[in-house]
């Protein structure tokens, strides 16, 4: 838990989950903080640090992660977008950033679609490098099957074949695959499967913004930034950060940050 009295751990009950989250109760905008696939909102720790005197700030976990439950039976991004506008509303934000890392980021695009007039501004965390780009149906199918047989170590080499490198810090190493292994396969498994067949989805989503898009991306896998092109047109704006995987909230925290202030800043001067 955060060692601070300005922000709190909270719990609010949307539909059939008690979702765990932080808040600071104060503030404007709200800078809403979404986490990728299997981690949690204690991974925005520097950031909430960060913005919290100056912004309200909100970081989640999602159903099924870190200390939320996982009573209902749809782990879909379409599900997670539902759930975090239903936050919005009952807790009644107005000028929302929406700041989405990894699969956080089309979370934020569902969430976007369905709270748009709350939402004044989107920001996503290494993700949307190859908008619109599936996989081959043999090899979705392959994944699925040995996540079926074998979750845990699947996930195990997900993690560290894709998403750290060697020069990844051992104990962000460490912790980023005790996270993917404690994950429950109820969770894990199905969140999997929408993701392999959520890119049309993402692209339509993206296709259709009526906000610009702001894009934090790490250099340890290339950006094809012919395929924002292609989607956005001119209605995103990217920055590459160097000395990170997957995880620049962790690994690269001063610039990140320094980033996502000069993006929050182009969108409140919008």
């Amino acid at each position: 838990m955060i060692a601070t009295q300005k922000i709190q751990e909270k719990e609010i009950t949307i539909a059939k989950d008690v979702i765990s989250y932080y808040d600071n109760l104060t503030g404007e905008p709200t800078l809403f903080f979404i986490h990728g696939s299997f981690i949690n909102k204690d991974y925005w720790q520097t950031q909430l640090y960060h913005f919290s005197p100056r912004y309200r700030v909100i970081a989640v976990d999602l159903a099924g992660h870190g200390k939320s439950t996982f009573n209902g039976d749809d782990f879909t991004i379409e599900k997670f977008g539902q759930t975090i506008a239903a936050m919005i509303n009952k807790l009644e934000l107005k000028n929302v950033i929406l700041i989405g890392h990894s699969i956080g980021g089309d979370i934020m695009l569902t969430t976007n679609e369905k709270s748009g007039n709350n939402i004044i501004g989107l920001i996503g965390i290494d993700y949307f490098k190859n908008v619109g780009a599936a996989l081959p149906d043999e090899v979705i199918n392959q994944i699925m099957n040995d996540l079926r047989n074998n979750f845990v170590n699947t996930n195990v080499a997900y993690a560290k074949n894709t998403l750290l490198t060697e020069k990844t810090d051992k104990s962000i190493t460490e912790r980023v695959v005790g996270d993917f292994k404690s994950i429950s396969p109820k969770v894990g498994i199905p969140m999997n499967e929408d993701f392999f067949h959520f890119p049309q989805k993402e692209e339509t989503l993206l296709s259709k913004l009526n906000k610009r898009i702001y894009l934090v991306n790490t250099d340890y896998q290339p950006t094809n930034e012919a395929s924002l092109e292609k989607t956005l047109k001119d209605n995103y704006q990217l920055k590459i950060i160097k000395g990170s995987s997957h995880f620049p909230m962790i690994e690269n925290p001063v610039d990140l940050n320094d980033t996502l202030e000069n993006f929050i800043e182009d969108i409140l001067d919008k």
